[in-house]
């Protein structure tokens, strides 16, 4: 720890610990295998349904609305979800399938 003076204030400057990143690294490699996980199981269930409200894939995945959410945005990041509109409701659907 090192003290640092400036004017009347009195700074604590705490050294960054060397392991912090790597640990940093491993947690999210392991939240993005998780992610990807949860993103199978709900494309498994699109192409089965061929298309699902969130809702629906809340219940069909038993996800929580997070994890589905970080799932879908993986899907879509992937390209292989595409999400549409139809009559004010929106629908996931496996990506190239036509409406």
């Amino acid at each position: 720890m090192i003290r640092e003076f400036s004017g009347e204030m009195l700074y604590f400057v705490i050294p960054p610990n060397p392991a912090a990143p790597r640990r940093k690294e491993r947690l999210m490699n392991l939240n993005l295998q998780f992610i990807k996980k949860n993103s199978l199981k709900v494309y498994d269930v699109l192409v089965r349904y061929t298309h699902c409200t969130f809702d629906q894939l809340e219940k069909f995945c038993d996800l929580t609305s997070t994890d589905l959410c970080l799932a879908l945005a993986q899907l879509m990041r992937e390209n292989k979800v595409e999400q549409y509109c139809v009559q004010h409701a929106v629908y996931y659907r496996p990506a190239g399938l036509l409406p």
